[in-house]
Formats: C-alpha cells, sequence, structure tokens
C-alpha cells in the first residue's frame, strides 16, 4: 500500500471521486489532509458537486467542508485510506482518466448568487442542486447555517432569499399548493418576489382575524426577511413575475429608491393591496411596527446599513403609506371605524404625535381651523394609488395640513356613512379639494335624498343631521361659524365649501319637508329671530311650495285625502294661511290642489289605459280643454256645468289658465275677471256641445240663456255671486265663443221625436217640434245678440229658415185642428155651444180612446197654452196675425206682458218663457172663460206689482 502523501495529483482526483461517489467522506477529509497540494480545495468542492448524491443528507459532509474550510490540518491516519482503486494506474492513464473527467463549475448557472469565496459559492450552487434534483427545499438549512458566520454574503443572501422560501412552503402555508424553485424566485423581480411572498396573506376560506394576523405576520417573517439582503440593491432584478399581485414600480425617480427600494416596495404593495381589501391593509398595519419589527429567525440582528437616521426615514415613509392606504380604499365603510382609529394611532407612533389629535369621535365634532393652502394646490393625481408614494404629494407626506385633513375627512366619510352616499376618503377628498360648485350641490342633495330615504329619521335626527351637514361644509360648528365668521382663516375648508349657505339650508329645510317634520321647520325656520334665521321667509315659503308641488307631480290620484296629494295639502295647510296670510304662491297651490280633487270625481282617460294624472294639469298647455275630454266620458255630466265652471274658476286662480293673445285686444293685458269670464264661457260651450251630443236640446237651450249671456246682462251660475267675475265690464278678450255656441245649438235638429225634459213628455209628437222650433229660434235670436256684424248675415238666413219650418209646422197643427173640431161638433150636437170669437181654433181636445164627453177645463187651459205660445217670442210676432186672439188674449196684452218684463229682467232678472206663459194664460183663462166657472173677472194690471 503506498501512502497517500505519496499519491500523484492524477491518482488523488481520482480517489476523492471514488470517495464522493461512495460517500465516504472520512476518507475524503484524510485524503484531503493528506495530499493538500494535490487536492485544492475549489476541485474537492466540484468533485463534492458533482458525484456526491443530492439526496444524501448535508449533515454526513458537513464536517468535511468545515475542515476543509478550516485549512486541512494534518491527521495521522493515513494508512486507514484504501488506495487500491488507483494502484494498478500508470502516472499516463490516470492522467487521461482525470481528463476524461467533466466536473461542474463552482456557480451554477441558474445562480444570480455572486460571493468572493469559494465555500460560499459551493454553498449556494449545492442548495440549487438538491431544490432541483429532488425538491426537498429543506435540506439546505442544515448545510447552509453552519457557514453563516464566515461570509456575510452568505448570510445575506440564506436571510433575504433562502429564509422566506422556506417559512413560505414549509412554515406559514405548507397546504397552498406553491411549488416556487430557489432559481425561479431568484429570477424574479423585485416586486414580482414581494408579491409572491405575500400571495397568500389575504387567500380565501379563512376568518377576519386569521387573515389579519396572517398578513402581519408575513410582513414581519417574509417581507422583512426579504428586503434585508435588497438595500444594496438598485435595479430590479430581471425576469417573469409569478406573483398573484404584480406590483407597479413608480418609484423609478424617488431619492430614496437607492438605500430604501424593497421597503417602499413593501408599502407600495400595502397601497394597491387596499385598493380590494381595507380591512385587512388596516389590520396588518396596525400590528406591524414597520422596518423595526422584522423576524429574521436569530440569523442576524438588524438589517446592516441601516442607521438611526436611515431608520426613521423608513417609519415616515411607512406613515405615508398607512395615510395612502386611506384615499386607495374604494370605500372607507368596508371595515368597522374602529380599525380606522387603530390605523391612526399607527401613524401617530410614528410620526410621534399625540393620538387624541387624531381623534375620529363623531359625537364630539371638531373644529378645523389649519390651512390646508398647500393640500388645495395639489395634483388631482395625488389621489391615485401608483402616485401615493411620491415624496412630492402633499396629500400623503406626513405634515399637519395632510394630517388633519385626512382626519377631517374620516369625520366626513362616518357622517355621511347612512346617506348612502359614496364616502371613500378618496371621493370625498376629490370632492372637497378639486370639484366645481354644481358638482358639490349635487353630491349635497344626493346625500341629503339619501338621508330622507330612511325610514328611522324623527325630527331630532334631522335637527343633528343639519348640525351635521353644517360642519360639512366648514368643518367647524354653526355657532363659531356665526360668530366667528369674519376671523376664518384664507383657505376654509369643508366638503362642501364651494355650496353657498342659503342653498344648504334650503336642501336641508326640503328633506325636512318631505319627511313630513313639519314641526322642526316651524322650530328651525320659522320661530327664528330675523337676525339668527337660517333663511329668509321668501326663500322658506318658495321651498314650502316647491316640495308641495313635487309631491303634487308625483301623485296617481287626484284626492286630497290620498297618497302624495295628501301630503302635498298637507303641507300646505301646515304653513298656509297661518304663517303664509298672504302668499301667493301657496294660495295658488290651494287653488290647485281644490280644483284637481274635484276633477278626481270623474271619470278621465287621457291615453288608452293610462288614467289621469295631476301633474297633467300642471304640464298642460291648455288645462281648460280637458274638460271636453271629462263631459265626452261622464255621462249627462253637462247638467253640473256649475260644478266644472268652478273647478276652472279653481284654476284660474291657480295661476293655469291665461289668456291667449291672438284673442286680446290691443292695449292693457286683460284681467283676471277677463279670463275667468273667458274660462266659463268655454266649459260652458264644452257643457252645451255635450248636451247636444245626448239629444239634450232643452238643456242645452238653458245653458246657452244662463251661461252666456250678453256683457250688459250679468252671468248666471252655481256658485257664490260675489266670486262670480264682473261680466258687466267690457271683455278685454274677444267673445269668439257665445255667439258660435249659441248658433250651434239654434242650428241643430233633434235625432228623436221626443224631447228628453219632463216637461214635453206630455205633449205630442208634432207639439214637441214645434217646441224645439221654438228653442231654435231662441237660440237664433240669441246668436245675433251676441255675434260681430260679419257673421248675422249667416245667422239670419239660418232663422229666417227656421221660423219657416215654424210656420210649416203651426199651419199643419192648425189644419189638423180644424179637422178635429168638425170631427167633435158633428158628436157632440147639442152638449156644445161653441163660442163666436173664433179662439176654439187654438185649442186642442182630447178625448179617452173612442168614448164622448164634454171637454174640460184642464183642456180647455192647454189649447189656450199652445195658441199662445205663437206669439210668446218678440221675433215671432207676425206668426199669429191671421189668427184672432186666443181665450181672450189680445196682442196688445201680450206685447204689454214682454215690455213689463223686459222692465224687470232689467231690475229682477230674466223671467223664464214657461212662467210668462203661465201668467198669460191665467189671465185669459180669468177674463175669457170665467164664466164657464162664475168667476168675475180679474181687472188687468197695467203697472208693476210692488
Amino acid at each position: 500500500m503506498v501512502a497517500p502523501s505519496r499519491v500523484s495529483k492524477a491518482k488523488a482526483i481520482l480517489l476523492a471521486v471514488n470517495y464522493a461517489a461512495e460517500s465516504d467522506f472520512k476518507a475524503l477529509q484524510q485524503l484531503s489532509s493528506s495530499v493538500p497540494n494535490e487536492l485544492p480545495l475549489e476541485i474537492i468542492l466540484r468533485i463534492l458537486l458533482t458525484y456526491v448524491p443530492e439526496t444524501v443528507e448535508p449533515t454526513q459532509y458537513v464536517p468535511l467542508l468545515l475542515h476543509l474550510a478550516s485549512e486541512r490540518p494534518q491527521t495521522d491516519e493515513d494508512e486507514d485510506l484504501d488506495l487500491s482503486s488507483v494502484e494498478g494506474l500508470s502516472e499516463d492513464e490516470a492522467r487521461q482518466k482525470v481528463r476524461r473527467l467533466r466536473l461542474l463549475p463552482l456557480r451554477g448557472s441558474n445562480s444570480t448568487f455572486e460571493a468572493t469565496d469559494s465555500m460560499s459559492t459551493f454553498l449556494v450552487h449545492r442548495a440549487h442542486r438538491i431544490d432541483t434534483e429532488t425538491g426537498l427545499l429543506n435540506l439546505t438549512p442544515a448545510l447552509i447555517v453552519p457557514f453563516l458566520d464566515r461570509s456575510q454574503q452568505l448570510r445575506t443572501w440564506f436571510i433575504s432569499t433562502l429564509l422566506p422560501l422556506l417559512r413560505l412552503h414549509y412554515e406559514y402555508y405548507p397546504h397552498s399548493g406553491l411549488d416556487t424553485s430557489l432559481a425561479t424566485f431568484e429570477k424574479l423581480s423585485d416586486g414580482a418576489a414581494l408579491g409572491l411572498l405575500l400571495s397568500q396573506a389575504g387567500a380565501k376560506g379563512d376568518s377576519l382575524v386569521d387573515i389579519t394576523n396572517r398578513l402581519a405576520r408575513d410582513l414581519k417573517g417574509l417581507a422583512g426577511p426579504w428586503a434585508y439582503g435588497r438595500g444594496s440593491s438598485t435595479e430590479p432584478t430581471s425576469g417573469k413575475g409569478l406573483a398573484s399581485i404584480e406590483t407597479p414600480l413608480g418609484l423609478a425617480n424617488d431619492p430614496r429608491t437607492k438605500s430604501a427600494s424593497p421597503w417602499l416596495l413593501v408599502y407600495e404593495w400595502l397601497v394597491w393591496t387596499a385598493t380590494k381589501d381595507l380591512g385587512l391593509v388596516i389590520e396588518a398595519v396596525h400590528g406591524w411596527g414597520g422596518p423595526r419589527d422584522v423576524d429574521l429567525g436569530g440569523y442576524a440582528d438588524t438589517i446592516p446599513g441601516q442607521d438611526e437616521e436611515a431608520l426613521q426615514a423608513l417609519d415616515s415613509a411607512y406613515a405615508q403609506a398607512a395615510i395612502a392606504v386611506f384615499y386607495a380604499a374604494p370605500s372607507a365603510m368596508q371595515h368597522p371605524f374602529s380599525g380606522h382609529q387603530r390605523l391612526l394611532a399607527r401613524i401617530c407612533s410614528l410620526t410621534h404625535l399625540d393620538p387624541s389629535e387624531l381623534n375620529i369621535d363623531l359625537h364630539t365634532l371638531p373644529d378645523i381651523a389649519t390651512d390646508f393652502t398647500p393640500l388645495v394646490n395639489a395634483s388631482r393625481t395625488f389621489l391615485l394609488p401608483d402616485t401615493a408614494m411620491r415624496p412630492e404629494n402633499t396629500l400623503t407626506v406626513p405634515s399637519e395640513a395632510s394630517l388633519f385633513f385626512l382626519r377631517a375627512i374620516l369625520l366626513s366619510s362616518g357622517l355621511l356613512a347612512p346617506s348612502g352616499f359614496d364616502n371613500s376618503p378618496r371621493s370625498l377628498a376629490d370632492l372637497c379639494l378639486f370639484a366645481a360648485e354644481d358638482v358639490q350641490r349635487d353630491a349635497l342633495q344626493r346625500c341629503i335624498r339619501g338621508l330622507a330615504g330612511r325610514s328611522d329619521t324623527d325630527d331630532r335626527r334631522w335637527v343633528m343631521a343639519r348640525r351635521e351637514f353644517l360642519w360639512l361644509w366648514r368643518w367647524r360648528e354653526e355657532s363659531r361659524q356665526s360668530v366667528e365668521g369674519h376671523q376664518e382663516p384664507p383657505k376654509v375648508c369643508g366638503v362642501f365649501r364651494r355650496v353657498q349657505r342659503s342653498f344648504l339650508e334650503t336642501e336641508l329645510l326640503k328633506a325636512f319637508l318631505l319627511g313630513l317634520h313639519y314641526q322642526a321647520v316651524i322650530e328651525t325656520y320659522l320661530r327664528s329671530s330675523a337676525t339668527s334665521a337660517p333663511l329668509p321667509l321668501d326663500q322658506v315659503e318658495q321651498a314650502i311650495w316647491e316640495v308641495a308641488m313635487s309631491f303634487y307631480d308625483n301623485a296617481t290620484n287626484g284626492n286630497r285625502s290620498r297618497g302624495a296629494m295628501r301630503k302635498a295639502s298637507d303641507i300646505i295647510g301646515a304653513f298656509y294661511p297661518e304663517f303664509f296670510p298672504q302668499s301667493a304662491i301657496l294660495g295658488r297651490a290651494e287653488k290647485l290642489i281644490t280644483a284637481t280633487h274635484h276633477l278626481s270625481f270623474y271619470s278621465l282617460v287621457l291615453q288608452p289605459r293610462v288614467p289621469f294624472r295631476p301633474v297633467t294639469l300642471r304640464v298642460h298647455p291648455d288645462p281648460i280643454a280637458l274638460f271636453g275630454k271629462v263631459l265626452e266620458q261622464n255621462r249627462r255630466s253637462y247638467t253640473r256645468v256649475g260644478a266644472l265652471i268652478a273647478i276652472g274658476r279653481n284654476l284660474v286662480e291657480a295661476g293655469l289658465v291665461t289668456s291667449n293673445t291672438d284673442d286680446v285686444h290691443d292695449g292693457p293685458a286683460p284681467s283676471d275677471d277677463d279670463v275667468m269670464r273667458n274660462v266659463q264661457r268655454r266649459i260652458a260651450s264644452m257643457a252645451i256641445e255635450a248636451a247636444l251630443v245626448e239629444d239634450d236640446l232643452e238643456t242645452a237651450h238653458r245653458l246657452v240663456l244662463e251661461e252666456l249671456p250678453v256683457d250688459t246682462a250679468p252671468a248666471r251660475s252655481e256658485g257664490s255671486a260675489a266670486n262670480a267675475p264682473d261680466l258687466a265690464r267690457p271683455s278685454r278678450i274677444d267673445d269668439d265663443i257665445s255667439w258660435r255656441t249659441a248658433f250651434h245649438a239654434g242650428c241643430y235638429r233633434p235625432t228623436t221625436p221626443l224631447a228628453r225634459s219632463t216637461t214635453s213628455r206630455a205633449m205630442t209628437p208634432t207639439a214637441t217640434s214645434i217646441r224645439h222650433l221654438e228653442m231654435r229660434l231662441e237660440l237664433l235670436s240669441r246668436a245675433l245678440l251676441l255675434a260681430p256684424a260679419a257673421a248675422l248675415t249667416g245667422i239670419l238666413s239660418a232663422w229666417q229658415q227656421c221660423d219657416e219650418e215654424l210656420q210649416a209646422a203651426m199651419a199643419r197643427v192648425a189644419e189638423y185642428e180644424e179637422e178635429w173640431d168638425d170631427r167633435v161638433h158633428g158628436q157632440m150636437a147639442g152638449r156644445f155651444v161653441e163660442s163666436t170669437s173664433g179662439s176654439s181654433s187654438g185649442l186642442r181636445l182630447t178625448t179617452g180612446g173612442d168614448d164622448e164627453g164634454p171637454m174640460g177645463l184642464f183642456d180647455v187651459a192647454r189649447g189656450a197654452a199652445a195658441a199662445l205660445s205663437k206669439t210668446a217670442f218678440p221675433l215671432r210676432a207676425s206668426v199669429g196675425s191671421g189668427r184672432g186672439p186666443a181665450l181672450g188674449v189680445s196682442q196688445d196684452d201680450i206685447r204689454s206682458t214682454h215690455s213689463h218684463e223686459s222692465h224687470e229682467m232689467g231690475e229682477e232678472g230674466r223671467v223664464r218663457k214657461r212662467d210668462q206663459l203661465s201668467n198669460m194664460v191665467t189671465g185669459g183663462l180669468a177674463s175669457g172663460l170665467g164664466w164657464v166657472l162664475g168667476a168675475t173677472p180679474v181687472p188687468t194690471n197695467t203697472g208693476h206689482d210692488s
């Protein structure tokens, strides 16, 4: 056996390969000590890399590595080595075998680690080989840890690279399914590597408490060690990121990057994570103290190269990240409000502030008088997450303005939470600093409407809400705003700082009214002194009207005792006329509600299957035209024309009806009486048309005489005379309705032989036709009185034609009566002596069937009335000129009666035609037929009875 010290270099290498392949590390250690010159350290380490299987426990060859690292002291056990494997080889053969060896390089191709000593390079390469070939990365600590004290580079690599990966896979998330190799992890960029390490912190399926604890733990045990060895790196490592959260690097121009790049990336990761889960980040920041609070596993005490000044800079950057977390959150109310206070407490500890200065108690609203000028002049992009960590961002860099602004924003967010408004700090900061006045107005209205939509708001809650909104307006209490308003700083801030105080108070008043909090309105806005009143009375009055009209416009039923109409009526009734007795707009609103209420009792459909809505009256260009639909859809509603005219009068008083300029004379505008009289004519005209449609000529005749008087006569309609317009005064509006309506009614021809009135049902068909002709003549006579001169020709032509028809009808009646008299005279010979005056030609005798009998008194009266009707109308004086006076009534008596009645019309009103006829018949019976009854003749009165 040859002594090991006498073995050649080639044979020593072959022996080392043989011992390594057989895992005989003790023999290899002895060989390395015996021939140190023939086996350099690099050759032995390369042999171990190449021929020692990766599955071998590192603890078996760590003593060998320690021996090699300690300059290989000599041993006395050379005789025990087995050299049989090289004894039979010549030197040339040994060299030839050595040349055929393919030893691995000391530095691995997949590793980015660079060291100045061969042992550290070997250990890192060996760790990569173990992970690549076996996947047993948990074997590497036993290989690396014994050498940490020998190399700071190795320590840094182990803490920043191997330790986080080991904890991620084997300690923190062993069942996560992550399978990232050591080589892959080293190639990741800084942002991707950090995202990978923290990707499991917010994994679903766990409770909130577990998630928050895990993230704080991961920041200490994963992100902290990872940042340990990254402080000297000025540029991120190239490579594709496998992290589930890609963190954009917005720090390229940050001067702090060279010394704090990994920590800034951690802060930026927190900011971006807050955009998805604010609660997770709040709890993590609360549980993690920053770069001073890291878990290095005991392998190092402090981060190298970080003095106290650098740590203070890192704390300040951490505070900036904590502030930016609020602005990155999509909605601040996704997490309990107490979490915000804990995050503010962390900011206070980092910036050395008293936590009470950033208290966000909603029950004690503070006066924030800080000058926010630097923030008002900030860029709107500072609210975005990718600019949050920039050193020039005045919204997030810790300062008095940024911290107190954040406090005010968080208080505002809590106050606006019940309204359902977007109360995220970013939205509120943008609204406060950068929104225009119209945008702030719209936001204020949405906030107040959202609060008004809640069902749990009583008078007390609304008074408190008003106090809160006034604080939101200036971030100061109302009392100090009024007393110390002149001392406000030049840049007063508030969420709604651009909105005028009057607009804010008006919107609050409307919210009070919408919630039906009338007592709160009275106490707050109507019973305040003139100096402390929030709003002038005229603005309060206008707001009441607007809210009442909003209820009115949204009503589906016009009945004032139901739904929205009831609310509108109650609002008007609560304040008018008690608090606003002289209010014109509230008075008009009351008239409108009254008119709508009465109109609701009629059926009215403007479109198929679409019932009438009250708002139609307000938006319709001519609401009086709707009365035509009412008369059309409600049978015999024309008989209640007085009620319809009363509704129209209310619409006029409500200001919905104005005169048509085409019908107005040149000169002053028409008065309300003119408009009222015109509306009355229009409604009466519609009612007359409806009566004619239903073949009711007698009602149409009555309506023309009563509702369409001439200008010199007062109107006769239902309702109080005190409320009627002054129709005796000449109107400023051309009356083109009355004469056309009267003319149309006079030209109407009934479609049924019998009239609808009860007074004419007992008349014969012929007499009914005569009665219709007489009414038509009277209607045409009224049209002549009302029509302009240009229309007289057509009306006279129609009147003449109607008069000819009446003459023909009466001639047929006279012929029929003569035939009847001849027949009756023959049947009653010897029982009745015909009067020599010839007046019997105006009488019509009726018998019961075929029986014969004497003519009764009432039969004679009916005949007399029929005869007298021929001379009852003044325009028809010539109709009965060829006939003698009936029942002793002469033409002079009739004319005298007409003259007497004309005088009474001017003083007491028009006498109805049937009353006129009744008086004449009574007088004729008393003077001409009194002998039948044995009565004494009554003398004719020539004067007017008192």
